[in-house]
Formats: structure tokens, sequence, C-alpha cells
């Protein structure tokens, strides 16, 4: 009898982890970059586009960790602990992030 390998993950299980590793980051910071390009005095929808990417990243990594048997980086499995963990490291950073750009959009306004 052969040994039998893991069943493999299906494609959206893959998708999902691939949007909270990756794709939904850079696309976040694609919109702090617009955002710094941009006016000063007003949300903007790149503003409203972030925030809603760093939702969908806690939301991908919850998505990963109940339907598709997340694991961590030493290859256990992920519980919701560590999706709270990692939803209080990324609105943390995100924010103060933004933050951050918002206040250079305020300097550069002021011409401080």
């Amino acid at each position: 009898m052969e040994p039998q390998s893991p069943p493999a993950a299906p494609m959206t299980g893959c998708l999902t982890r691939l949007f909270w590793m990756f794709l939904g980051n850079t696309a976040a910071g694609f919109c702090l970059v617009f955002i710094a390009r941009g006016p000063a005095r007003s949300l903007s929808t790149y503003d409203w586009a972030y925030a809603a990417f760093i939702a969908g990243l806690s939301l991908a990594r919850y998505i990963d960790i109940k339907c598709y048997a997340g694991e961590t980086t030493a290859g256990t499995p992920a519980t919701l602990a560590h999706w709270r963990r990692y939803t209080a490291g990324v609105v943390a950073i995100a924010a103060i992030a933004w933050l951050a750009v918002r206040a250079f959009l305020w300097l550069r306004h002021t011409g401080v």
C-alpha cells in the first residue's frame, strides 16, 4: 500500500493565504503611496480603500484559520489566539502608518 500524501489545499485556500501574506499588504502599501500624493484636507477614496484592505487582511486570516486549516510559521495549526494577535498587530501598524502619512501631508500642506 502506498503512503498517502496529505490532501491538497483547495485553490481558494491558496488564494486566501496569498492575499493575507502578500497581495493585501502590497495593495495597502500602494494606497498609502497614493494617499501621500494626494491633497491634505480631506479623506480620499484611497483612505477608504486602505481601511478596506486592512479589514480584508484580518478577514482573510480568519477564513484561512477557520476554513483552510491555516498554520503558523512553525507549521503548527493556527488558532483564534493567533488570529487575534495578528489582527491587533496589523491594525496597530496600519494605524501608525496611516497617521504618519497624514502627518506628512499636513506638514507639507502647512509648509513646515
